[in-house]
Protein backbone atom coordinates (compact mmCIF):
# COMPACT_ATOMS: atom_id res chain seq x y z
CA UNK A 1 0.00 0.00 0.00
CA UNK A 2 2.80 2.44 0.94
CA UNK A 3 4.62 1.70 -2.34
CA UNK A 4 1.50 2.25 -4.09
CA UNK A 5 1.16 5.70 -2.66
CA UNK A 6 4.92 6.90 -3.21
CA UNK A 7 4.14 5.74 -6.68
CA UNK A 8 0.93 7.94 -7.23
CA UNK A 9 2.97 10.66 -5.21
CA UNK A 10 6.28 10.85 -7.54
CA UNK A 11 3.77 10.98 -10.45
CA UNK A 12 1.46 13.55 -9.16
CA UNK A 13 5.18 15.51 -8.98
CA UNK A 14 6.04 14.73 -12.32
CA UNK A 15 2.64 15.89 -13.65
CA UNK A 16 2.92 19.34 -11.72
CA UNK A 17 6.81 19.89 -13.00
CA UNK A 18 5.39 18.92 -16.67
CA UNK A 19 2.52 21.74 -16.39
CA UNK A 20 5.09 24.45 -14.72
CA UNK A 21 7.07 23.67 -17.49
CA UNK A 22 4.56 23.85 -20.09
CA UNK A 23 3.60 27.29 -18.46
CA UNK A 24 7.12 28.57 -18.30
CA UNK A 25 7.67 27.78 -21.91
CA UNK A 26 4.44 29.82 -23.04
CA UNK A 27 5.52 32.91 -20.56
CA UNK A 28 9.05 32.53 -22.45
CA UNK A 29 6.95 32.42 -25.95
CA UNK A 30 4.61 35.31 -25.26
CA UNK A 31 7.95 37.79 -24.96
CA UNK A 32 8.84 36.87 -28.01
CA UNK A 33 11.99 34.94 -26.97
CA UNK A 34 12.06 31.18 -28.84
CA UNK A 35 12.24 28.23 -26.94
CA UNK A 36 12.48 24.99 -27.92
CA UNK A 37 10.09 21.91 -27.07
CA UNK A 38 13.37 19.52 -26.13
CA UNK A 39 15.12 22.31 -24.05
CA UNK A 40 15.12 20.99 -20.32
CA UNK A 41 13.71 22.77 -18.01
CA UNK A 42 17.51 23.47 -15.99
CA UNK A 43 18.00 25.67 -19.06
CA UNK A 44 15.24 27.76 -18.51
CA UNK A 45 16.49 30.48 -16.54
CA UNK A 46 19.09 31.47 -19.79
CA UNK A 47 15.77 32.09 -21.50
CA UNK A 48 14.76 34.36 -18.53
CA UNK A 49 17.55 36.21 -18.33
CA UNK A 50 17.02 36.95 -21.94
CA UNK A 51 13.44 38.36 -21.70
CA UNK A 52 14.91 40.54 -18.52
CA UNK A 53 17.96 41.66 -20.60
CA UNK A 54 15.87 42.47 -23.51
CA UNK A 55 13.48 45.09 -21.46
CA UNK A 56 16.41 47.15 -20.91
CA UNK A 57 17.51 47.49 -24.31
CA UNK A 58 17.09 46.26 -28.31
CA UNK A 59 19.29 43.44 -27.51
CA UNK A 60 20.44 39.52 -29.81
CA UNK A 61 21.50 36.98 -27.93
CA UNK A 62 23.23 33.71 -29.43
CA UNK A 63 24.19 30.49 -27.92
CA UNK A 64 26.28 27.73 -27.84
CA UNK A 65 25.97 24.30 -26.24
CA UNK A 66 28.55 22.77 -24.67
CA UNK A 67 28.81 20.12 -22.02
CA UNK A 68 27.19 22.28 -18.94
CA UNK A 69 24.21 22.85 -20.79
CA UNK A 70 22.93 26.07 -23.16
CA UNK A 71 25.49 29.19 -22.65
CA UNK A 72 24.96 32.90 -23.89
CA UNK A 73 27.53 33.27 -26.90
CA UNK A 74 27.37 36.45 -27.98
CA UNK A 75 24.86 39.98 -26.62
CA UNK A 76 24.84 41.96 -29.35
CA UNK A 77 23.47 45.38 -28.50
CA UNK A 78 21.72 47.56 -31.36
CA UNK A 79 20.69 50.89 -31.91
CA UNK A 80 19.58 53.62 -30.70
CA UNK A 81 20.95 52.62 -27.28
CA UNK A 82 23.50 54.83 -26.24
CA UNK A 83 24.27 53.91 -22.61
CA UNK A 84 25.05 51.05 -20.47
CA UNK A 85 24.24 52.03 -16.61
CA UNK A 86 25.98 50.86 -13.59
CA UNK A 87 26.58 47.03 -13.81
CA UNK A 88 24.57 47.03 -16.58
CA UNK A 89 26.41 43.46 -17.74
CA UNK A 90 28.25 42.59 -14.56
CA UNK A 91 27.92 38.98 -13.86
CA UNK A 92 27.25 38.22 -17.51
CA UNK A 93 28.06 34.63 -18.92
CA UNK A 94 28.36 35.77 -22.77
CA UNK A 95 31.39 35.13 -24.29
CA UNK A 96 31.35 38.77 -26.17
CA UNK A 97 29.28 41.32 -25.90
CA UNK A 98 29.36 43.94 -28.73
CA UNK A 99 27.84 47.19 -28.59
CA UNK A 100 26.93 50.01 -31.72
CA UNK A 101 28.78 53.12 -31.57
CA UNK A 102 25.52 55.03 -30.86
CA UNK A 103 27.04 54.12 -27.32
CA UNK A 104 28.55 56.61 -25.84
CA UNK A 105 28.84 55.61 -22.26
CA UNK A 106 29.44 52.63 -20.38
CA UNK A 107 29.07 53.22 -16.59
CA UNK A 108 31.02 52.10 -13.53
CA UNK A 109 31.50 47.91 -13.57
CA UNK A 110 29.38 47.65 -16.40
CA UNK A 111 30.84 44.32 -17.75
CA UNK A 112 33.21 43.43 -14.18
CA UNK A 113 32.97 39.77 -12.57
CA UNK A 114 31.91 38.52 -16.16
CA UNK A 115 33.55 35.11 -16.12
CA UNK A 116 33.16 33.98 -19.36
CA UNK A 117 34.03 36.96 -21.51
CA UNK A 118 36.84 36.88 -23.69
CA UNK A 119 37.44 40.62 -25.63
CA UNK A 120 36.81 43.60 -25.38
CA UNK A 121 37.36 46.86 -27.21
CA UNK A 122 36.32 50.53 -26.21
CA UNK A 123 35.19 52.06 -29.80
CA UNK A 124 36.61 55.91 -30.56
CA UNK A 125 33.03 56.52 -30.53
CA UNK A 126 32.00 56.40 -26.73
CA UNK A 127 32.42 59.86 -24.79
CA UNK A 128 32.87 58.11 -21.15
CA UNK A 129 33.93 55.15 -20.02
CA UNK A 130 33.62 54.34 -15.42
CA UNK A 131 35.28 52.98 -13.45
CA UNK A 132 36.04 48.96 -13.02
CA UNK A 133 34.18 48.33 -16.52
CA UNK A 134 36.07 44.68 -16.69
CA UNK A 135 37.12 44.10 -12.85
CA UNK A 136 37.36 40.88 -12.20
CA UNK A 137 36.65 39.22 -15.65
CA UNK A 138 38.41 36.17 -15.19
CA UNK A 139 38.33 34.74 -18.69
CA UNK A 140 39.40 37.97 -20.60
CA UNK A 141 42.43 37.42 -22.64
CA UNK A 142 42.76 40.43 -25.14
CA UNK A 143 41.38 44.47 -24.29
CA UNK A 144 42.03 47.62 -27.03
CA UNK A 145 41.34 50.46 -25.38
CA UNK A 146 40.43 53.44 -28.26
CA UNK A 147 38.20 55.52 -26.34
CA UNK A 148 39.11 58.85 -26.54
CA UNK A 149 39.57 59.63 -22.87
CA UNK A 150 42.84 60.07 -21.70
CA UNK A 151 42.77 57.92 -18.55
CA UNK A 152 41.84 54.50 -17.88
CA UNK A 153 39.75 54.50 -14.58
CA UNK A 154 40.35 52.57 -11.54
CA UNK A 155 40.52 49.22 -11.29
CA UNK A 156 39.50 48.84 -14.87
CA UNK A 157 41.42 45.27 -15.40
CA UNK A 158 41.95 44.80 -11.99
CA UNK A 159 42.06 40.93 -11.08
CA UNK A 160 41.94 39.98 -14.78
CA UNK A 161 43.56 36.62 -14.18
CA UNK A 162 43.91 35.45 -18.16
CA UNK A 163 44.62 38.83 -20.01
CA UNK A 164 47.07 38.39 -21.70
CA UNK A 165 47.39 41.37 -24.49
CA UNK A 166 46.37 45.47 -24.17
CA UNK A 167 46.50 47.96 -26.73
CA UNK A 168 46.30 51.08 -25.44
CA UNK A 169 45.79 53.98 -27.90
CA UNK A 170 47.98 57.12 -28.35
CA UNK A 171 45.11 59.38 -26.85
CA UNK A 172 45.83 56.87 -23.02
CA UNK A 173 47.98 58.98 -21.07
CA UNK A 174 47.23 58.20 -17.55
CA UNK A 175 46.67 54.78 -15.65
CA UNK A 176 44.08 54.93 -12.29
CA UNK A 177 45.05 53.30 -9.30
CA UNK A 178 45.09 49.38 -9.62
CA UNK A 179 44.66 49.30 -13.20
CA UNK A 180 46.45 45.87 -14.08
CA UNK A 181 46.69 44.91 -10.70
CA UNK A 182 46.48 41.16 -10.55
CA UNK A 183 46.94 40.61 -14.37
CA UNK A 184 49.45 37.49 -13.44
CA UNK A 185 49.48 36.90 -16.95
CA UNK A 186 49.96 39.74 -18.83
CA UNK A 187 52.62 39.92 -20.99
CA UNK A 188 51.80 42.74 -23.85
CA UNK A 189 50.86 46.12 -22.69
CA UNK A 190 52.23 49.08 -25.06
CA UNK A 191 53.35 51.93 -22.22
CA UNK A 192 54.93 53.97 -24.54
CA UNK A 193 52.72 57.58 -24.31
CA UNK A 194 51.82 57.06 -20.74
CA UNK A 195 52.54 59.92 -18.54
CA UNK A 196 50.89 59.68 -15.18
CA UNK A 197 50.68 55.99 -13.70
CA UNK A 198 48.35 55.52 -10.02
CA UNK A 199 49.55 53.27 -7.37
CA UNK A 200 49.51 49.94 -7.60
CA UNK A 201 48.86 50.08 -11.62
CA UNK A 202 50.96 47.59 -12.44
CA UNK A 203 50.91 45.13 -8.74
CA UNK A 204 50.82 41.58 -8.93
CA UNK A 205 51.93 41.36 -13.09
CA UNK A 206 53.90 38.39 -12.53
CA UNK A 207 54.63 37.87 -16.22
CA UNK A 208 55.65 41.15 -17.29
CA UNK A 209 59.59 41.33 -18.15
CA UNK A 210 60.06 44.52 -19.66
CA UNK A 211 58.72 48.12 -18.78
CA UNK A 212 59.67 51.36 -20.45
CA UNK A 213 57.81 54.73 -20.02
CA UNK A 214 59.58 57.09 -22.66
CA UNK A 215 56.79 59.59 -21.71
CA UNK A 216 56.12 59.57 -18.03
CA UNK A 217 56.16 62.43 -15.54
CA UNK A 218 54.40 61.31 -12.50
CA UNK A 219 53.48 58.25 -10.66
CA UNK A 220 50.85 59.48 -7.66
CA UNK A 221 50.38 56.41 -5.96
CA UNK A 222 52.42 53.81 -3.90
CA UNK A 223 53.30 50.03 -4.62
CA UNK A 224 53.17 50.99 -8.58
CA UNK A 225 55.11 47.62 -9.27
CA UNK A 226 55.06 45.61 -6.30
CA UNK A 227 55.27 42.01 -6.00
CA UNK A 228 56.07 41.88 -10.21
CA UNK A 229 58.27 38.52 -9.58
CA UNK A 230 59.83 38.08 -13.02
CA UNK A 231 60.56 41.82 -13.72
CA UNK A 232 64.11 42.06 -15.15
CA UNK A 233 64.01 45.72 -16.78
CA UNK A 234 62.65 48.92 -16.16
CA UNK A 235 62.94 52.53 -17.83
CA UNK A 236 61.60 55.37 -16.21
CA UNK A 237 62.27 57.62 -19.13
CA UNK A 238 62.81 61.59 -17.24
CA UNK A 239 60.55 61.35 -14.90
CA UNK A 240 62.04 63.52 -11.91
CA UNK A 241 60.31 62.89 -8.13
CA UNK A 242 60.27 59.68 -7.26
CA UNK A 243 58.05 60.21 -4.48
CA UNK A 244 55.69 57.00 -4.41
CA UNK A 245 56.34 54.65 -1.48
CA UNK A 246 57.46 51.06 -2.43
CA UNK A 247 57.34 51.87 -6.09
CA UNK A 248 59.79 49.06 -6.76
CA UNK A 249 58.62 46.62 -3.99
CA UNK A 250 59.99 42.52 -4.06
CA UNK A 251 60.70 42.15 -7.91
CA UNK A 252 63.61 39.69 -6.95
CA UNK A 253 64.75 38.87 -10.74
CA UNK A 254 65.39 43.27 -11.15
CA UNK A 255 69.38 43.24 -10.77
CA UNK A 256 70.00 47.20 -12.37
CA UNK A 257 67.97 50.43 -12.40
CA UNK A 258 69.26 53.42 -13.97
CA UNK A 259 67.31 56.90 -12.93
CA UNK A 260 67.93 60.09 -16.27
CA UNK A 261 70.07 63.20 -15.75
CA UNK A 262 66.68 64.44 -14.72
CA UNK A 263 65.79 62.00 -11.75
CA UNK A 264 66.34 64.39 -8.86
CA UNK A 265 63.70 63.86 -5.82
CA UNK A 266 63.69 60.26 -4.30
CA UNK A 267 61.69 59.82 -1.26
CA UNK A 268 60.99 57.07 1.86
CA UNK A 269 61.50 53.41 0.56
CA UNK A 270 61.22 53.43 -3.13
CA UNK A 271 63.22 50.56 -3.82
CA UNK A 272 62.09 47.82 -1.19
CA UNK A 273 63.30 44.67 -0.78
CA UNK A 274 64.88 44.64 -4.54
CA UNK A 275 66.37 40.98 -3.37
CA UNK A 276 68.14 40.40 -6.39
CA UNK A 277 69.21 44.57 -7.54
CA UNK A 278 73.24 44.44 -8.27
CA UNK A 279 73.58 47.86 -9.90
CA UNK A 280 72.21 51.37 -9.21
CA UNK A 281 72.66 54.62 -11.34
CA UNK A 282 72.27 58.16 -10.85
CA UNK A 283 72.71 60.09 -13.71
CA UNK A 284 71.45 63.74 -12.62
CA UNK A 285 74.48 66.30 -12.64
CA UNK A 286 73.50 69.08 -10.63
CA UNK A 287 71.56 68.94 -6.82
CA UNK A 288 69.39 65.47 -5.92
CA UNK A 289 67.50 65.11 -2.72
CA UNK A 290 67.55 61.54 -1.31
CA UNK A 291 65.21 60.67 1.89
CA UNK A 292 66.11 58.68 4.43
CA UNK A 293 65.22 54.86 4.13
CA UNK A 294 64.51 55.65 0.39
CA UNK A 295 66.06 52.27 -0.81
CA UNK A 296 65.51 49.58 1.66
CA UNK A 297 66.29 45.96 1.66
CA UNK A 298 68.91 45.67 -1.50
CA UNK A 299 70.67 42.82 0.24
CA UNK A 300 72.61 42.11 -3.29
CA UNK A 301 73.79 45.77 -3.89
CA UNK A 302 77.28 45.69 -5.52
CA UNK A 303 77.71 49.37 -6.69
CA UNK A 304 76.09 52.46 -6.97
CA UNK A 305 77.32 55.29 -9.50
CA UNK A 306 76.76 59.12 -8.54
CA UNK A 307 77.67 60.94 -11.77
CA UNK A 308 77.25 64.20 -9.81
CA UNK A 309 80.37 66.52 -8.30
CA UNK A 310 77.28 67.58 -6.00
CA UNK A 311 76.79 65.40 -3.23
CA UNK A 312 73.11 64.34 -2.85
CA UNK A 313 70.83 66.05 0.03
CA UNK A 314 70.89 63.12 2.40
CA UNK A 315 67.11 63.33 4.36
CA UNK A 316 69.44 61.01 7.40
CA UNK A 317 71.97 58.82 7.54
CA UNK A 318 70.75 56.08 5.81
CA UNK A 319 69.50 56.34 2.69
CA UNK A 320 70.85 52.82 2.34
CA UNK A 321 69.34 50.49 4.57
CA UNK A 322 69.62 46.66 4.64
CA UNK A 323 72.75 47.02 1.97
CA UNK A 324 75.75 44.43 2.19
CA UNK A 325 79.00 45.23 3.35
CA UNK A 326 80.67 44.73 -0.23
CA UNK A 327 78.68 47.27 -1.46
CA UNK A 328 80.49 50.51 -3.32
CA UNK A 329 79.49 53.76 -3.77
CA UNK A 330 81.66 55.38 -7.34
CA UNK A 331 81.63 59.30 -7.32
CA UNK A 332 83.51 61.11 -9.66
CA UNK A 333 87.03 61.36 -8.72
CA UNK A 334 87.11 64.82 -7.72
CA UNK A 335 84.06 64.39 -5.67
CA UNK A 336 85.60 61.49 -3.52
CA UNK A 337 86.52 64.02 -0.51
CA UNK A 338 83.21 66.31 -1.17
CA UNK A 339 80.92 63.39 -0.39
CA UNK A 340 82.75 61.89 2.48
CA UNK A 341 82.65 65.10 4.26
CA UNK A 342 78.75 65.73 3.14
CA UNK A 343 76.43 66.06 5.90
CA UNK A 344 74.54 62.84 6.74
CA UNK A 345 77.31 60.82 4.50
CA UNK A 346 79.80 60.34 7.12
CA UNK A 347 78.31 56.85 7.78
CA UNK A 348 78.42 55.70 4.17
CA UNK A 349 82.16 57.28 3.89
CA UNK A 350 83.80 53.89 3.71
CA UNK A 351 82.13 52.92 0.77
CA UNK A 352 82.69 55.37 -1.43
CA UNK A 353 85.62 54.89 -4.11
CA UNK A 354 86.56 56.93 -7.35
CA UNK A 355 84.97 56.34 -10.71
CA UNK A 356 88.40 55.39 -12.05
CA UNK A 357 88.09 52.35 -10.10
CA UNK A 358 84.59 51.44 -10.92
CA UNK A 359 84.05 47.84 -12.04
CA UNK A 360 80.71 46.71 -13.28
CA UNK A 361 79.20 43.87 -11.69
CA UNK A 362 78.08 40.90 -13.21
CA UNK A 363 74.57 41.26 -14.06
Amino acid sequence: MFQREAIMTITSKLANIAAIKSQLKAAIRSKSVSISDALPLSQYPVKIQEIQMATEANIEITYINQASGLMIDVITLKPPCSYLQNYAFAYSKARFINYPSTVKFIGNYAFAYSSSLEFMEFKSTLNTVGAAVLRACTALVEAVCNQPENMLSFEMFYGCTKLKKVTLGPQIKKLGNSCFSGCTVLDTVNTEYLEEIGGSSFSNCSTLINLSFPSLTAITGNYAFSTMSNLESINFGNLANFSSSYMLEKCPKLKKIIFSDKAVTFGNSILYFLTGLKYVEFNALGTMNIANNAFVGMSALEAVVFKSSTPPTLGGTAPFAGYPTAMKIYVPDTAVSAYKAAANWAVLAPYIYPMSEFVMPAL
